[in-house]
């Protein structure tokens, strides 16, 4: 009796499902991963085929150098697909990126009834590689971001600030002085530009100092750039991690962290 249910189990199975073997990406799909350092989150899109749309359970990790997605499909049915050519399975990985490659693994499951409940039928897996640039972007037309590597800064290690900042002349920024007088940290840099009028838009001014070995505690950090239109000045708040305190400390807490790091950013033009 056994053997006629699993048979019986196997007919529905077909008749619902494509032949074992399909789970492939839609016509023209592509892997897709993106994210940037200092970027509150990472975003992997998967591109099946459409007759593959089941209810999706998903789950991803990131485990050193690698982003580990696994995705459960059915045996549930799903709503009718929005794009009728693609079944897409988004996936969200909240926190910054360090810098480096990084492998991004799907592994698709399909799932199935059978006599004894719920069962695999099939697994697929797909992978691509992430390359994370070090130089912050600026996320929109006006404003300023802050970061360090590594994530999260910890005392007694080497750390290397990162700084991008919006304006109207593509300034090429001088090596950056740092000047640490206990717990602040000033960050000098000069922009110069000595080409035509530039085209009328907006530019990245991208840059990194390092900061050395700091010591665990709250820093209150100044970055200025000198320009021949005057002084901007950005301010921010570094907490640096006891490292003792690190294993005690979970991911929602590190994710706050992340958010909490550039509290403020303020531009005073002076002269």
């Amino acid at each position: 009796m056994g053997h006629w249910k699993t048979l019986a189990a196997l007919f529905a199975l077909s008749l619902t499902w494509p032949a074992l073997g399909s789970i492939s990406l839609c016509t023209g799909g592509q892997l897709y991963a993106t994210t940037q350092h200092g970027s509150p989150k990472a975003y992997f899109y998967l591109p099946l085929d459409p007759s593959l749309n089941a209810a999706a359970a998903t789950s991803i990790v990131l485990t050193g150098r690698q982003v580990l997605i696994d995705i459960a499909l059915g045996p549930g049915g799903a709503p009718p697909l929005l794009n009728p050519n693609c079944f897409f399975i988004n996936s969200e990985l909240p926190g910054g990126f360090e810098p480096g490659d990084y492998l991004v693994r799907w592994t698709v499951r399909r799932l199935t009834y059978c006599a004894s409940g719920t069962c695999e039928a099939e697994t697929a897996t797909f992978s691509l590689t992430l390359t994370v640039a070090e130089p912050l972007s600026c996320y929109s037309s006006y404003g300023a971001w802050f970061d360090v590597v590594p994530w999260p800064p910890i005392g007694g290690t080497t750390i290397k600030a990162l700084h991008a900042s919006t304006n109207v002349i593509p300034y090429v920024v001088s090596v950056p002085t740092v000047t640490i007088t206990g717990r602040t940290i000033r960050i000098h840099q000069a922009g110069t530009y000595s080409g035509p009028p530039p085209p009328p838009t907006i530019y990245c001014i991208s840059t990194s100092a390092n900061l050395g070995v700091l010591a665990s505690g709250q820093y209150d950090v100044t970055w200025e750039l000198a320009t021949g239109s005057g002084l901007e000045t950005h301010q921010y708040s570094l907490d640096v991690l006891d490292a003792a305190s690190i294993p005690a400390l979970q991911w929602p807490i590190l994710v706050g962290l992340v958010a909490a790091l550039a509290i403020v950013s303020v531009r005073a033009l002076q002269g």
